[in-house]
């Protein structure tokens, strides 16, 4: 459901402006809407703050279309689980 996610975004986006909400929590939803230059750089950004659930973005098979975007390797440089 496109609209959905988008109004998800939307309400996520709006929520990180009082309080945290975690980057994997965007790399989901873009995924969903198959932006995935988008998915990479919230990915990255989890790396960055070393989210402890970001991790689980490297491992998780619904991930798997993220694995052939050119800048998936830093994710896992930054994550310390180079290939």
């Amino acid at each position: 459901n496109r609209e959905g996610t988008l109004a998800l975004l939307d309400e996520l986006r709006e929520l990180q402006e009082v309080e945290h909400v975690a980057p994997r929590s965007f790399v989901a939803l873009y995924q969903a809407l198959d932006s995935l230059d988008a998915a990479v750089e919230w990915a990255i950004e989890a790396a960055k703050i070393r989210d402890p659930g970001a991790q689980w973005e490297a491992l998780h098979p619904f991930n798997d279309k993220l694995r052939d975007h050119p800048r998936y390797p830093e994710f896992l440089r930054l994550m310390r689980l180079e290939r």
